[in-house]
């Protein structure tokens, strides 16, 4: 997969110039009668209680496409994740001993292909994402 911390700067900024003009305006409606005493907790308050629902809103307008592709993340990240909890609490000899799935394959065996599978469809969607979006062609 790409470098992270390029995909975060690039999301960020993404999700900077789709949402600030909206961001603004909750911003200003919330801190305007309010003074500065108890700053740390008015900012928190706000940014828990203003960014979901402007992400929702986002997540609505776009067709929940970024939603998709972060549970599809998620769910390939879990299965990782087990295979790499398996490898370290069992060992070699677990491969072995695994259980296996209905047409008596290694379930470690068929997690890979999912996790392979996974990675390339991201790659892809990633990858399609910069070829189609407007904000990609600066």
């Amino acid at each position: 997969m790409a470098d992270v911390g390029e995909e975060w700067q690039s999301a960020k900024w993404y999700l900077y110039y789709e949402l600030s003009d909206k961001w603004e305006e909750q911003h200003h409606s919330f801190f305007k009668d309010k003074e500065t005493k108890k700053l740390d907790k008015q900012l928190t308050i706000f940014i828990n209680s203003t960014l979901p629902p402007l992400l929702q809103d986002f997540l609505n307008e776009t067709g929940h496409e970024g939603k998709k592709a972060y549970d599809l993340m998620t769910s390939i990240i879990e299965y990782e994740n087990e295979d790499v909890f398996e490898n370290i609490s069992h060992g070699p000899e677990w491969y072995a001993h695994q259980p296996l799935t209905n047409s008596e394959k290694p379930i470690a065996d068929v997690r890979q292909s999912i996790i392979a599978a996974g990675d390339k469809y991201i790659n892809a969607i990633v990858n399609a994402q910069k070829e189609l979006d407007p904000f990609f062609n600066n």
